[in-house]
């Protein structure tokens, strides 16, 4: 083993419980554990025993399913059925080993654990790691999906690298790659890298490796400590410039900037998932407008370096773009009315930000609320005070008749001939059903006092004609 490696493995022992996940080198994963046979059932007397007071001693992992009914436990065992497959296939690398859980959250004894993990969200699924609990933050729930989910939050935080070969060879995973270089041991440094590695190690594989002075990682530009970033060309990722020895604190959001796609890509299901909770994405929303996105890629260049927010843009005028919008922004889809000739000008980009709250859940500010500036001038600025001034809309707010009300006040918010026609709508709506209504009475009446209806009934009467009687056969003589 290198000197470096050994200088890290010192350092993760020196780091003491504050680090749930000692550093892994390439191809020295321990033989794969054997999976638990069974997933156990957990109550509120067995809860810290059979899951907080191994986790925290690192006896294992635990992988808890928190649930109201039965619909998910059969997904919770084809998941686990195909995860430990994967794991006797060497697909999912484990190093230490994991156990699967239930808790029935119907049971009244156990309300207060499950309120306490879950905040009320059910099912939720959870990982408990050492001091670190992950969640299962997807948003639709396939068996695929969950047992990619647990092979991941199972996997070692962060793998050491010992040259450029083998860091240079990680171009080639799906996910893309972030190597810290350091020069000394540092373990406030690596405790912060670890958990940055916990928390978005669905998504990306994290590395780690030590430069002594050498050759050997003289072609990693910057002073130690560094972090860099490598992605497969497929996933045409771009990582802005960093610089860690500036900022640690930045090193969160430079990351999570470097994994998502940039301006010229569409943001969808598959992007949704990809973004943490908490971070705030601002999106140009246009009618098929691929001028102004190449003019809002070039604006956003520089704003993307300041690692604060994502960019990217949505199209409402396709049916994909237009079907996300709908389901995690209402007020931000066109509708019908948006497409009245002459009176709509739904083509007309505008700038909207949201935050992702939880995994099938957002908040997103509107900027038709507030004076802002085109799409074309805006700054970093002006997304700050949209967040501050204009409302935060939140879909699961929005009863219906809010949802039409909001609607039809912002078609009418556009100039004095949409408010004309959103005001007198309603009222031209109500004429119309009453007008309509009071015709068709004075039609049935007049049919009636036609007599057509007693015409019908006596054909009717007429057709309903008696039975016809059946002459009985006469009996014959008998033979004399």
């Amino acid at each position: 083993m290198a000197a470096g490696v050994r200088l890290l493995l010192a350092l993760a022992s020196h780091l003491g419980h504050g680090a749930a996940v000692a550093p892994v080198e390439i191809g020295s994963f321990a033989p794969a554990a054997t999976p638990s046979a069974d997933i156990e059932n957990l109550t509120a007397s067995n809860f810290e025993e059979k899951v907080l007071r191994p986790v925290n001693s690192s006896a294992y992992m635990a992988i808890v399913l928190f649930r109201k009914g039965h619909f998910f436990l059969e997904l919770y065992r084809n998941a686990k059925s195909r995860f430990d497959s994967g794991v006797r296939s060497r697909e999912f690398l484990l190093f230490r080993p994991l156990r699967f859980f239930v808790m029935d959250c119907t049971n009244q004894a156990n309300e207060e654990i499950c309120q306490r993990h879950t905040k009320g969200r059910y099912p939720s699924l959870m990982s408990f790691r050492g001091p670190y609990v992950q969640r299962f933050n997807r948003f639709s729930w396939y068996q695929e999906s969950v047992s990619y989910w647990v092979g991941r939050a199972s996997r070692p935080a962060y793998i050491i690298v010992e040259n450029m070969e083998q860091w240079l060879g990680q171009e080639d995973q799906a996910v893309p790659c972030f190597l810290l270089v350091v020069s000394k041991p540092d373990p406030e440094l690596l405790l912060r890298y670890e958990a940055l590695a916990m928390e978005l190690m669905e998504f990306q594989n994290f590395h780690l490796a030590v430069d002594n002075g050498g050759e050997k990682w003289k072609d990693l530009p910057g002073t130690r400590p560094s972090i860099h970033f490598i992605a497969n060309k497929e996933l045409h990722l771009e990582a802005p410039p960093f610089e860690l020895a500036f900022d640690q604190d930045l090193m969160r959001p430079w990351v999570i900037i470097s994994s998502l796609p940039t301006v010229r890509h569409q943001i969808n299901f598959y992007m949704w998932e990809l973004i943490p909770i908490g971070w705030s994405v601002v999106v140009l929303r246009h009618h098929g407008d691929h001028d102004a996105v190449e003019r809002f890629q070039e604006r956003t260049k520089a704003m993307r370096e300041a690692l604060r927010y994502s960019f990217v843009h949505l199209d409402v005028s396709t049916e994909s773009g237009n079907g996300f919008a709908m389901t995690f922004f209402p007020l931000i889809a066109a509708y019908w009315e948006d497409y009245i000739p002459y009176f709509t000008d739904v083509q007309d980009p505008r700038i909207f930000v949201f935050t992702k709250t939880h995994a099938d859940g957002t908040l997103y500010w509107d900027s038709h609320y507030i004076d802002f500036p085109s799409p074309d001038d805006f700054q970093l600025e002006d997304v700050d005070q949209l967040m501050r001034k204009s409302p935060a809309l939140d879909p699961i707010d929005f009863a219906e008749w809010p949802h039409w009300f909001l609607r039809y006040e912002r078609f009418g918010g556009r100039s004095s001939v949409h408010r004309a026609i959103w005001l007198c709508a309603p009222f031209v709506s109500f004429y119309l059903f009453l007008y309509f209504s009071l015709w068709f009475f004075f039609f049935v009446r007049a049919i009636q006092e036609s007599g057509l209806f007693s015409l019908f009934s006596l054909s009717g009467k007429a057709s309903q004609a008696a039975p016809e009687r059946v002459k009985k056969p006469k009996k014959g003589k008998k033979n004399r």
